[in-house]
């Protein structure tokens, strides 16, 4: 891949277009990836908040 970048402008479009379609996969799933651990970050955060929270009332103080 880093050789067809390198000289893209010399390749014919069939490489080109090869190599995009592989960017474009892999461009996809690197997003699903981050968008799913985004959403298990929040859930955490959310549950560690809510479990903050409680010990907060039950301590009375600002406990973190």
């Amino acid at each position: 891949m880093e050789k067809l970048l390198k000289e893209y402008k010399d390749k014919p479009n069939k490489e080109i277009l090869t190599e995009m379609t592989k960017l474009k996969e892999e461009f996809d799933k690197t997003k699903s990836l981050v968008i799913n651990l985004t959403n298990h970050l929040d859930s955490v955060e959310s549950r560690y908040n809510l479990l903050n929270n409680e010990m907060k009332k039950r301590n009375g103080d600002g406990w973190t």
